[in-house]
């Protein structure tokens, strides 16, 4: 029975990513008599990388409600403190959520139901959100003097330019020292405040970081391969040989010994040098006499 009813979450699992691609605003319901479960964790995860506002509605309240006032629950001294504990101990579960709107509702007894499209109403209208690009840079360079993150790659991260580039998802582009992902936890904070300065409740914030272009170093280098044998061994041979910017110049003519002309007035071959295409000519001291 258990196998089959992780198999049944599979597939709605597969099928709620494929509706997620066509919908703008979700509804994530909880059972309020059980609490955030494994399910419940996985789908709040696709809902984020999705992109579609998120309103969280805590279904079967009234049992909630009739265990506390049936003495279940006699820590909470009235209803209201148990909700905001509920609240609380909810908002903990679901870290990861773009801060989204709470509905505590019944299916069974219609409460608060008719709340649910107004709040989805209100999501969808504050993804659509157009922030002006000073606002936003005011407000991350405000975020990271309050809380500056950590090197990256031994490095101070710094942030020069923030834009945003879409909605409906929202997305800001970070121009940056760096293009290596911050901390999963730092994104969070900057989106989170993101969220409260601009009241983007229920609204996927992503963050795109780009980095300085890498100037490419000057001469001469194969990219991806290596050299044949025939031109390695040559490279190989002649690495002492100073490159001319790929035209060939002949050496200068030293005219035989020293700097002194040949008498014939042409320049005496006296062979390849070593470790440059050909053998050492031998001269014994005699014949330099």
């Amino acid at each position: 029975a258990a196998n089959k009813r992780d198999t049944l979450d599979f597939f709605s699992h597969v099928r709620a990513g494929e509706i997620l691609a066509q919908t703008d605003v979700v509804f994530l319901v909880i059972d309020a008599t059980e609490g955030v479960t494994r399910i419940d964790l996985q789908l709040g995860g696709e809902l984020v990388k999705s992109g579609a506002g998120i309103v969280v509605v805590v279904n079967k309240w009234d049992l909630a409600i009739k265990a506390f006032q049936d003495g279940g629950l006699q820590k909470f001294k009235d209803e209201s403190l148990f909700r905001k504990k509920f609240t609380a101990s909810l908002r903990k579960a679901l870290f990861f959520l773009p801060e989204p709107p709470l509905l505590f509702v019944s299916a069974l007894t219609g409460l608060r139901t008719d709340d649910m499209l107004a709040a989805a109403a209100g999501v969808y209208m504050r993804a659509g959100t157009e922030i002006p690009t000073g606002k936003i840079n005011r407000a991350i360079q405000e975020l990271m003097v309050k809380r500056a993150p950590r090197p990256v790659s031994g490095k101070r991260f710094k942030c020069y330019y923030v834009t945003q580039v879409s909605h409906r998802p929202i997305r800001f582009r970070l121009f940056c020292n760096s293009d290596e992902r911050l901390e999963a936890g730092y994104e969070r904070f900057l989106a989170k405040g993101v969220h409260e300065k601009f009241d983007l409740a229920g609204v996927p914030v992503f963050l795109d970081l780009v980095g300085k272009p890498k100037q490419a170093k000057r001469g001469f280098f194969v990219s991806q391969g290596t050299l044949p044998s025939d031109l390695a061994e040559n490279t190989a041979a002649s690495k002492n040989v100073r490159s001319t910017g790929g035209k060939f110049k002949a050496p200068k003519s030293t005219g035989g010994r020293g700097k002194g002309k040949n008498r014939g007035g042409k320049a005496a071959y006296r062979g390849p040098r070593a470790g440059v295409g050909g053998p050492t000519r031998l001269r014994s001291r005699k014949s330099r006499r």
